[in-house]
């Protein structure tokens, strides 16, 4: 039996706590200061945090400050 391309389930990307923080400009002390204080959304795998590239944008967006020139 052959699967639809459709059916087959899209790999999950998870970010390292470098990427996340190579992408914003800040140290890694920071990204884990954000997840710990339950600012920035991550999921724990054993001892290791992961973020969603989905869970960083909303992040972001949260973040963002209006431009009023």
């Amino acid at each position: 039996m052959v699967r639809a391309l459709s059916a087959v389930p899209k790999p999950v990307v998870l970010l390292k706590v470098g990427d996340v923080a190579a992408r914003l400009g800040v140290c890694n002390a920071t990204v884990y200061s954000w997840c710990s204080e339950g600012l920035l959304p991550h999921i724990r795998v054993v001892n290791v945090i992961r973020v969603t590239p989905e869970d960083l944008q909303a992040f972001l967006s949260g973040r963002r400050v209006p431009f009023d020139p």
